[in-house]
């Protein structure tokens, strides 16, 4: 089993990822969001900056993030989670 193509499959397979974020005081919140990445595995997602996760990342840039195929069968599935700290680019 080779996890480095099973994990470039999982991401090149899915458009949208789960994104966990908190704020200041530690409140956590996960979102739904379409995703983009590049050739170095960097991601990348657009959002409105008054949206809660978007306020939660400007006050608190570390975020966890996981990526599956939600059809799979119980037991069988394969993700990708991973915690980092965000960079904001306007």
């Amino acid at each position: 089993m080779n996890l480095t193509k099973i994990a470039n499959n999982i991401l090149k397979s899915n458009i949208y990822m789960t994104l966990a974020t908190s704020s200041k005081s530690g409140h956590p919140w996960a979102s739904p969001v379409y995703y983009a990445m590049d050739d170095k595995h960097n991601f990348y997602f657009i959002s409105k900056p008054n949206t809660l996760h978007s306020r939660h990342i400007h006050v608190n840039p570390h975020i966890a993030l996981a990526i599956f195929d939600s059809h799979q069968p119980e037991g069988k599935g394969n993700g990708i989670q991973e915690d980092k700290r965000i960079e904001v680019k306007i």
